[in-house]
């Protein structure tokens, strides 16, 4: 530890306050047969060890910019604990919890570092005490009902599952952990339906077909408990055989992005702080290490969008749709900033494509619309366009702009009822309530 301090300290400049990450890419190296393979893991290590040195750096230059900003001692507390320092990790969590201690979110992590530290009593005191706090931060009820679980103890788990359903967003492992306790209440129908429930919302779940087949065998369903049985052991099989693929011969691009991930909180720090010019080099930083890695890509581009240069967010949104084809965002943000820059055919371009590769996509069908209504063109079929957007996510927004699009087809009826269902999903919005005059004074004449 006492190297890489002494690293990370020649990296950060006081007297300027700036931070000036080294220009070093960590190459992937691979064993040389004449070098041997001690030397080459040792070249890997000192690689490494580098890497984490800068994220040291940049953690103490963030303390230094932000000292009485909690963020900054919460990004130290995940560098640390990447670091694998579990007590320095949460040292700067509870320092964190001294400058806001409305932070629930650091009991789940304090939590964690207990349980891993195989104080169970601990770490449920740290997640009820996020709780008390408030009582709708997430994951904090899961980990207290797996604890209870673990204990043999599934009655007061199940309570604790079901709150947590019904206020997070659907996670699978939130039903699998109801299924495993309602199998050892005995309750084999609604564990069933828990376990289907999970593989819903993660397909390969396959510790969730497990328990379904277990519950379907308690149940005398042994067609489905073999099916469901037979299911497991196939994604189990395809699971540990891409495990075994994925094994590395080193650390390096796993690392490249760890540190990456770190620029890219430090980036969203500035940005809090009102710095989002200041912090741009960091996310340039990010997308150097992990090019490949289509999440910094659009960081970036959203940050020159920002900065309000659309050529250069072009080009990186570009970039990250070769990185990652299957992200319908990035083709209709590469239209919006084509509409931006008045290059209408472009932007009609990549907004059909955005369509032909992703029919079930919705904003690609609202920016063609609007880019007609904007444009003048295709004007006859901006009312189909945008009835498709409507079916596909009925929004105040998508009916808003349907009825734009019966709207300049001079069809005032339909104009009306959409305009009228955009008010009732969104009351406050005044756009629609002045677009609602327009409309009926239109009709009136």
């Amino acid at each position: 530890m006492g190297l890489l301090v002494c690293v990370a300290l020649s990296l950060y400049q006081r007297e300027t306050g700036t931070f000036s990450p080294p220009q070093r890419l960590y190459r992937t190296i691979g064993p040389n047969s004449s070098a041997g393979p001690e030397a080459f893991l040792e070249a890997q290590a000192r690689l490494v060890a580098e890497m984490r040195s800068e994220a040291l750096a940049l953690v103490k230059h963030l303390m230094a910019m932000f000292p009485q900003d909690e963020n900054a001692d919460i990004l130290q507390g995940d560098v640390y604990e990447g670091l694998r320092e579990d007590a320095l990790a949460g040292a700067a969590w509870r320092q964190a919890l001294t400058k806001n201690p409305q932070r629930s979110d650091l009991y789940e992590k304090l939590g964690q570092l207990a349980e891993a530290q195989e104080n169970k009593a601990q770490a449920i005191a740290y997640w009820n005490q996020g709780l008390r706090i408030n009582p709708k931060t997430p994951h904090l009820r899961w980990h207290i009902a797996n604890a209870y679980l673990e204990r043999g103890e599934p009655s007061p788990a199940v309570e604790l599952l079901e709150q947590e359903c019904a206020l997070s967003s659907p996670a699978a492992r939130n039903y699998f952990l109801l299924g495993q306790c309602r199998r050892q209440l005995q309750q084999f129908e609604q564990a069933a339906l828990d376990y289907q429930k999970a593989i819903e919302l993660t397909p390969d779940y396959y510790n969730a077909y497990y328990g379904l087949a277990l519950s379907y065998q308690m149940m005398k369903q042994s067609e489905r408990a073999k099916k469901a049985r037979n299911k497991y052991i196939t994604l189990k099989q395809e699971k540990d055989a891409s495990e075994e693929r994925q094994i590395r011969i080193e650390e390096i691009p796993q690392n490249r992005k760890w540190l990456a991930a770190y620029y890219i909180k430090a980036y969203q720090l500035y940005a809090r702080n009102k710095k989002t010019v200041q912090g741009g080099p960091l996310l340039e930083r990010a997308v150097a290490l992990a090019p490949g890695w289509a999440f910094c890509l659009e960081k970036l581009a959203t940050h020159h969008y920002r900065m309000k240069r659309p050529a250069d967010a072009i080009k990186l949104y570009q970039q990250a749709q070769r990185v990652d084809p299957n992200q319908p965002m990035y083709g209709v943000n590469v239209g919006t900033l084509y509409r931006q820059l008045r290059q209408y055919d472009h932007a009609e371009k990549a907004f059909r494509q955005a369509i032909g590769r992703f029919p079930n996509y919705s904003p690609a069908y609202r920016e063609l619309v609007n880019l007609n209504l904007k444009t003048g063109k295709h004007l006859r079929e901006t009312p189909s366009l945008a009835q498709r957007a409507v079916q596909l996510k009925g929004s105040a927004d998508h009916y808003y702009t349907l009825s734009k699009a019966h709207h300049v087809n001079v069809n005032g009826r339909s104009a009306l009822s959409a305009i009228q269902k955009a008010i009732r999903l969104d009351p406050d919005n005044a756009e629609y309530r002045d677009f609602d005059a327009i409309i009926r004074r239109r009709r009136t004449r």
